[in-house]
């Protein structure tokens, strides 16, 4: 018998008959299908509570209906509800992907025909919104309660990593791993550190494990950066952002070599990293003073005929010793 189905036989039934097959509701398939998710080692327990939100939605929209006669016209509804439900177009989104992976899944089980064809609500992607050197320079002035804020915050920006994957990466020598099941793109991530860096993750990695080493413990963090910001006046940029300083910078350290900065940042494609060579070289520089210098390096080494390949490995082999004269 295949999963999912239910048969009612004919010497079960009052009046006789055929054998019949009776589909299980949308509610019973979803349980079914997060049962058998939760299977999956390498889901965060983030993942499954999105799925859970996303199909509960699909529920209250749509009904506890049969899933064969789930059609796109349902999808639509789904969308026209999140929409009054005042949700943004990624959120929207996200369901809709978990929407379409657990139709895909009924669909390898042979219960229902056919997948409808779910688009994504188009998204216009900005520019990186980065916090300058002088906002930085001012939030690290601050006494933010204790040293290892000042430290976190430096880590980042120096390093430009997400921000649990200083909790979740596994340091192995000068480098911080994050497993690929823990990583955004679902790769292997490497992060070279240095002394110091791997010091203030050992040290945030204790607290969170002292603390159960929970994602609120983490997230705790980023609601401790923002006041920091509030504090200086800056109101609409978060944590995140320093992510965004990193990638700005460094695009202007390697003269727009989006391929190490790819690597660097840890991004699926260029195209994702093609986003900060949009931003205004000008004004970056105004924004990092300190990058004036490596700007006035590169230009006196393309006069002298070295390549931007060369270059981008001078610039960053500069940037590891000047970390480690910091240090």
């Amino acid at each position: 018998m295949k999963n999912g189905l239910k048969f009612e036989f004919s010497w079960l039934k009052t009046n006789g008959g055929r054998t019949s097959i009776k589909l299980r509701t949308l509610e019973e398939n979803i349980h079914n299908f997060l049962s058998d998710r939760k299977k999956i080692d390498s889901l965060r327990k983030s993942t499954l509570a999105i799925y859970n939100r996303a199909l509960n939605h699909f529920v209250e929209c749509i009904g506890d209906m049969r899933i064969d006669c789930i059609t796109l016209h349902n999808i639509d509804s789904f969308i026209d509800y999140s929409k009054c439900l005042s949700h943004a177009k990624t959120t929207i989104n996200i369901n809709l992907r978990v929407i379409r992976t657990f139709l895909t899944w009924l669909y390898d089980r042979e219960l229902i025909d056919k997948v409808p064809k779910i688009k994504q609500l188009p998204v216009k992607v900005g520019d990186p919104i980065y916090i300058t050197e002088i906002e930085y320079n001012h939030l690290m002035k601050l006494n933010h309660g204790h040293q290892r804020f000042n430290d976190m915050f430096k880590l980042y920006w120096e390093t430009g990593m997400r921000l649990s994957e200083a909790f979740y990466g596994v340091i192995n020598g000068n480098w911080l791993d994050v497993p690929h099941h823990l990583s955004k793109n679902g790769k292997i991530r490497s992060i070279r550190i240095n002394v110091t860096q791997k010091e203030t993750i050992k040290l945030l990695q204790g607290v969170w494990q002292e603390n159960g080493s929970t994602e609120d413990h983490i997230k705790w963090y980023s609601k401790k950066f923002k006041k920091g910001l509030l504090k200086i006046g800056v109101l609409d940029k978060h944590f995140h952002c320093l992510r965004h300083s990193f990638g700005a910078r460094r695009i202007i350290e390697t003269n727009g070599n989006i391929h190490l900065v790819r690597d660097e940042m840890g991004h699926s494609s260029v195209i994702v990293t093609e986003r900060y060579t949009r931003l205004n070289r000008k004004r970056i520089v105004e924004d990092f003073p300190s990058l004036a210098e490596k700007i006035k390096l590169s230009e006196n080494m393309l006069i002298n005929g070295i390549s931007v390949e060369d270059f981008s490995v001078v610039s960053q082999f500069q940037l590891m010793s000047n970390r480690r004269e910091i240090n």
